[in-house]
């Protein structure tokens, strides 16, 4: 690593711990860093919730401060977007089987469903038919 990156990188490492571990304004904490307020919000990364995603159970985020106080975490694997009290277990607690697998959004897994329901459902009714 060159020196120029680790200067990047001690200052994106700052950057983050500045802004979700105080209260301080984004305008307060760019201007203590020398940045603008652009520069700082392209440098913060989104907060690990812990949290495993309810649909596709990847790691769920807060992406701002806000979220977080808010409890409101969102999944970049799949887009869920919602509660934490939404989501499904801590992350560290995942099912090994579902390691590198995505698990189906709840939407595709009721179309899904219903398909299969409609599909059960005309095999029942094709061979009381063909009793007759």
């Amino acid at each position: 690593m060159t020196e120029a990156q680790e200067v990047d990188t001690r200052l994106v490492e700052d950057a983050n711990r500045r802004y979700w571990s105080s209260d301080a304004s984004v305008n307060q904490i760019a201007e203590e860093m020398g940045l603008s307020k652009s520069s700082l919000y392209g440098m913060i990364e989104q907060l690990h919730s812990g949290l495993a995603c309810p649909e596709c159970s990847s790691e769920l985020v807060f992406p701002n401060r806000t979220a977080r106080d808010r409890q409101l975490v969102n999944c970049p694997a799949c887009g869920f977007e919602g509660s934490a009290e939404e989501a499904t277990e801590p992350a560290e607690q995942r099912h090994p089987a579902q390691e590198g697998r995505a698990a189906l959004p709840a939407s595709t897994r009721v179309v899904a469903g219903t398909a299969l329901l409609g599909l059960a459902a005309g095999i029942v009714i094709g061979a009381a038919f063909r009793r007759r």
